[in-house]
């Protein structure tokens, strides 16, 4: 029961190449040796289904995920437009506030980017917890990357047939003079 049901699946060159990179990666941070990456991609070469495959990288460790953190490109792109809108609305509330306030002036100096800023900033914490990996996403809000374009010619994939209704819709729609019925 707890074997893999996809195990007698039969592989294409797409997976072979997966495996034999992995493999790469795997001789080069000294886990292989040459000659061992020699026969084992040999082997993935002649594999034909993926318990062949799973064989040959059994007593490797696992891919485990980069987790950037604040490398992240997008959440440092993320953080600089986060820091000049919030300059920008500090700047405009000095700009606008008045700075000797009276007790007459009811809340004239009181500080509003505050609510901004922490909206900002908590959106900003969130971006870095999902870019050091502590914070994982449901299945249904995380981002579908779409497959190679070698592929699949028509990403997301279509989910249902194309109805021939549509084209009869258009044809009526358009009326005597631009459908069939045009003279």
């Amino acid at each position: 029961m707890g074997e893999d049901p996809r195990a007698g699946y039969r592989v294409g060159d797409a997976e072979r190449d997966l495996v034999i990179r992995r493999l790469q990666e795997h001789c080069a941070t000294g886990r292989l040796s040459l000659d061992e990456l020699t026969d084992r991609v040999a082997g993935v070469q002649s594999a034909r289904t993926s318990a062949d495959l799973a064989a040959l990288t059994a007593d490797l460790p696992a891919e485990q995920p980069a987790h950037l953190g604040t490398r992240d490109p997008a959440w440092r792109t993320h953080a600089v437009v986060a820091l000049v809108f919030t300059s920008a609305l500090t700047g405009l509330w000095l700009a606008t506030s008045d700075l000797t306030p009276r007790p007459e002036d009811d809340g004239q100096s009181y500080y509003w980017p505050f609510w901004l800023d922490l909206a900002w900033g908590l959106v900003l914490v969130l971006h870095y917890l999902r870019a050091a990996g502590r914070l994982t996403l449901p299945r249904r809000l995380a981002r579908r990357t779409p497959p190679s374009r070698t592929r699949l010619a028509r990403w997301p994939p279509r989910t249902r047939p194309a109805q021939p209704w549509r084209q009869a819709y258009r044809t009526w729609r358009t009326g005597p003079t631009h459908g069939p019925w045009r003279r």
